[in-house]
């Protein structure tokens, strides 16, 4: 009975969690005040969800919305990665260089584009989550896949603040400060002469 309980908790959890990522798009699009509202309030029955479980139950409210954040922000970037390749593959478009990497940038531009808060919170949340599997198979021992289709989890991380960056240097220097992108790398990530 007690095992029946706990996974109707999980399976609200998990279903309130899939109800984001389906709503999440509306969320993304320029949503209007009544939009928005019902993806906060959907964000705040996430982390309730979360109260189900033993193991997070300790955690503050902030801190079970920044795990509601970068689990949403992650998926939601993985869908735009998947929308990319689906796009290369339906349009029959020429791809130079990893087709992987073409990927990334059609998530990350698609998300600049967006422009909203949501969307910046993707892309930072998509950057922490590549440095956190980095550091996590270093400690692990793993060794880096060189031949791999994917560009390395830091590389990848950099990639995409290095595309925020190019869209404004200005609005994401803090950005860059934090994740300690040199100089000379924030330089080369904005166009200039245009």
């Amino acid at each position: 009975m007690v095992q029946q309980i706990s996974y109707r908790r999980h399976m609200i959890g998990a279903m309130t969690a899939a109800a984001l990522i389906i709503s999440a798009p509306m969320a993304i699009a320029q949503p209007s005040p009544e939009q928005q509202a019902k993806f906060r309030a959907a964000i705040d029955e996430a982390v309730k969800a979360l109260d189900s479980s033993p193991k997070l139950k300790k955690m503050s409210p902030e801190t079970k919305r920044q795990l509601v954040e970068f689990v949403l922000g992650n998926t939601l970037f993985v869908m735009a990665h998947e929308m990319g390749h689906a796009l290369m593959y339906e349009m029959n478009m020429p791809v130079l260089g990893r087709e992987e990497d073409a990927a990334d940038s059609f998530a990350v531009v698609t998300a600049l584009k967006i422009g909203t808060g949501l969307s910046e919170r993707v892309l930072t949340e998509a950057a922490k989550g590549w440095v956190l599997s980095s550091k996590r198979d270093k400690k692990q021992g793993n060794a880096l896949a060189f031949y791999d289709e994917h560009g390395l989890d830091l590389q990848r991380s950099y990639n995409v603040v290095c595309m925020m960056i190019g869209s404004n240097p200005e609005k994401y220097k803090t950005l860059a400060a934090d994740t300690k992108l040199p100089e000379e790398r924030q330089t080369s990530c904005v166009r200039t002469g245009q």
